[in-house]
């Protein structure tokens, strides 16, 4: 016999086996039971973020194929066959548009005297689009005007200003 095989007790090798058989499966089962409501949380919260974010990128992508679609101002002559595309698409674009969309004020027409430091979420000009979307669920009417209002005059994120939209609407 080796050295190794010699030295294993007996006793300590059924409480090693037991340990690993029982107890283990017991303490996970707990650890999970504890720790499965943030969990579910989380994902919730990751998979509302994902539904708003595709949302958006629908509504860009039939934004711009509408926008294909139509005849330009300069075009004197509409063929039939795109004015029979864009009234199907009509319909999508008008139940899916974000409050505002089409008369989104440019930096110049927003004026905001506002800085990052007087907005409800510190550190604002740090913080990731996924993250302030996150957060404005939580936020009064007011702190969220406010976040608009310097959102418009800054940079402008389309996430941002599309959750705001959504929460406006309801």
């Amino acid at each position: 016999m080796t050295r190794s095989a010699e030295s294993i007790d007996p006793p300590v090798a059924i409480r090693a086996a037991v340990d690993v058989l029982v107890f283990a499966p017991l303490g996970l089962g707990a650890k999970l039971v504890e720790d499965a409501p943030d969990a579910v949380d989380r994902a919730r919260r990751e998979l509302s973020n994902a539904r708003f974010i595709g949302r958006l990128a629908v509504d860009q992508g039939i934004k711009q194929i509408r926008s294909r679609f139509e005849p330009s101002e300069s075009s004197p002559t509409q063929s039939a066959n795109n004015g029979d595309v864009s009234d199907d698409f009509e319909p999508l674009v008008r139940a899916g548009e974000i409050r505002g969309s089409n008369d989104l004020m440019t930096r110049e027409s927003v004026r905001s005297d506002l800085v990052a430091g007087d907005l409800a979420l510190p550190d604002y000009d740090t913080l990731p689009a996924i993250d302030i979307v996150g957060k404005l669920a939580t936020l009064d009417d007011v702190s969220r005007d406010a976040i608009e209002r310097y959102e418009l005059a800054n940079r402008q994120r389309r996430t941002v200003l599309g959750k705001l939209a959504q929460l406006a609407e309801g």
